[in-house]
């Protein structure tokens, strides 16, 4: 009986290890998700930044070409540019809202991670207690 209840023993022991490295990597996982968020914020500043500088540059460009005809046609330049950059800032966008959706994965993934965990913990403590109970 004392054979059988060390072997349990050593069955939970190695079963709350895996429990602990798969805690670990979903630690690990987890400040990857973090920082993949905090890449994520940066870049929509990054981006919030760039419009608000092409706003400004719009306006005086726009006041400018008033004067002459080669500030018109700085204008239009510029204008081509900027079209330019709002499609670049569109597919940055596009770019950000699919790592936010591949976080919200992440995480969704996470959770279900942490009730797997939860549940194997929760056996083996029951296991441990009948075990406890038998002798």
């Amino acid at each position: 009986a004392l054979a059988l209840i060390r072997g349990s023993a050593e069955q939970a022991s190695e079963r709350v290890t895996e429990i602990s490295r798969a805690s670990q990597e979903q630690s690990r996982n987890s400040r990857h998700v973090a920082q993949a968020a905090q890449r994520t914020s940066e870049r929509v500043q990054e981006i919030s930044r760039a419009l608000a500088e092409q706003s400004r540059a719009s306006e005086s460009l726009l006041q400018s070409a008033e004067g002459s005809l080669d500030q018109c046609r700085q204008l239009r330049r510029v204008t081509a540019e900027q079209r330019a950059a709002a499609h670049t800032i569109r597919e940055a966008t596009h770019a950000i809202r699919e790592m936010a959706q591949g976080i919200q994965r992440n995480t969704e993934s996470h959770g279900i991670a942490s009730e797997s965990v939860s549940e194997a913990v929760s056996r083996i403590l029951e296991i441990a207690q009948k075990k406890a109970a038998q002798t």
